[in-house]
């Protein structure tokens, strides 16, 4: 009984000292980001997501770092492992919200506005932003232009 209770206390001991590192590695990689090191950044949002990859928030890091670097493709995929994440382990509205959010920045950056429209909408009803809501009014009306242009 008693080394059985040592056995957890060590693997919880354990989870907190990983848990910490991959909190650190996120701290590295925000600094980076921020100081528009993309590489570095990536670098450190990945090795935080290896020391603790049920963070969603960690993918959400990634997700930026590909969308400010066009790959729109690659941030597509992190917001969907993220939005998978939160629906599994949970994390605050915001931050599933911000998932959608970049997800429909992605899908505009590939050219799929009607998607891009229905994550924006989507990351609006979860978490009001005026952000998204600007996101919204512009893509609305580049579509009507795209219309008017058609007739």
């Amino acid at each position: 009984m008693k080394l059985e209770r040592r056995g957890e206390a060590r693997r919880g001991s354990q989870e907190r000292e990983r848990k910490r590192a991959a909190e650190e590695e996120k701290e590295r990689g925000n600094k980076a980001f921020k100081e528009g090191n993309m590489d570095t950044a990536l670098r450190c949002y990945e090795t935080a997501i290896a020391m603790n990859p049920i963070n969603p928030i960690l993918n959400l890091n990634v997700a930026a770092v590909h969308l400010r670097c066009k790959n729109y493709q690659l941030c597509l995929e992190e917001c969907n492992q993220c939005i998978a994440k939160v629906r599994l382990f949970g994390a605050e509205k915001k931050h599933l919200a911000k998932a959608f959010h970049r997800k429909g920045r992605a899908l505009v950056g590939l050219k799929k506005n009607k998607e891009a429209l229905s994550a924006f909408k989507l990351a609006q009803t979860i978490c009001f932003s005026d952000e998204i809501t600007q996101d919204i009014t512009e893509l609305e009306q580049q579509q009507q232009q795209q219309q008017q242009q058609q007739q």
